[in-house]
């Protein structure tokens, strides 16, 4: 019996637009339908990659609402523009995933929360790590730790992401991956207090990023702290303790809230190496 095929819809066909379709291309019941772009040079990238494939093109969201019909939206565009679009989308019943960040401000991210389902089914964000099997494993040897001291993340990257990325922010581009990770093996609970740097490159933009956070409550069924955590994100970071190595491409789960990603779609990110350090005293 032929499976249904997702059709899928990418607004936004830069360096991340250009990722999530080559990695579209390896799911067999999935093909992207339509480009959103703008931008010539990106519209003209986006016409060559699918080229001699049934795949429409457009200047903005509105005229592709009215054109075609898909399962899905990925939004890769630009951060600034984000909860405009997201609105958008939503406002006309849309199922989106929306890439990370998701706004500049959270004054800005809260303006999608009436739009939010209550299960998110509409909305889910591009929080790729917690479904990486390296990660998975690492939370159920961390559980089984019990208490955990300090984890210590730090970041590799490719040093033209200065430039290739101009005025994204650090902290909300590549570190999120670090603090949501966190975030997840401390259960959601709030820091105490936190703090964080940055270096700006004397050419622009910021080439170094590091964060601290401290007291967070562990609720692996204790009332344990974590007394310390740092994050650091470097051009070029030193290596951690233990490696979840992700040449392999990160897996995006949550089946069932954007169900164009059928079983485990793979979704690529880039990203060299992600380190973990997580001590037991």
């Amino acid at each position: 019996m032929n499976e249904r095929v997702f059709r899928l819809g990418i607004i936004g066909f830069g360096g991340m637009g250009t990722m999530h379709a080559e990695q579209i291309g390896y799911i067999e019941n999935a093909v992207v339908a339509g480009i959103v772009e703008p931008v010539a040079v990106n519209r003209k990238k986006a016409e060559k990659f699918f080229s001699g494939q049934n795949v429409a093109f457009f200047d903005d969201v509105e005229t592709a609402l009215q054109h075609i019909q898909v399962d899905g939206w990925i939004v890769t565009s630009s951060t600034n523009t984000h909860i405009s679009i997201t609105q958008q989308l939503l406002k006309k019943g849309c199922t989106v995933l929306l890439e990370k960040p998701i706004a500049a401000t959270l004054v800005e991210a809260e303006e999608l929360r009436t739009l939010v389902k209550p299960d998110s089914s509409n909305l889910m964000m591009g929080h790729i790590l917690l479904w990486n099997k390296e990660f998975q494993r690492l939370k159920i040897e961390a559980v089984k730790l019990g208490k955990i001291n300090a984890i210590n993340c730090s970041r590799q990257r490719s040093a033209n992401h200065r430039t290739r990325y101009p005025g994204e922010s650090p902290f909300a581009f590549i570190m999120v991956h670090d603090l949501y990770t966190v975030h997840s093996l401390v259960e959601a609970q709030e820091p105490k207090s936190f703090s964080a740097q940055q270096r700006k490159h004397d050419q622009g933009g910021v080439d170094l990023a590091q964060a601290q956070a401290s007291a967070l409550t562990i609720a692996f069924g204790s009332k344990k702290r974590v007394k310390h955590l740092r994050l650091n994100r470097l051009g070029y970071a030193a290596a951690g303790v233990l490696h979840a190595d992700l040449h392999q491409r990160a897996v995006v789960g949550a089946v069932q809230q954007f169900g164009a990603y059928r079983q485990t779609a793979a979704v690529g990110h880039g990203v060299a190496r992600v380190d973990r350090h997580v001590q037991q005293r």
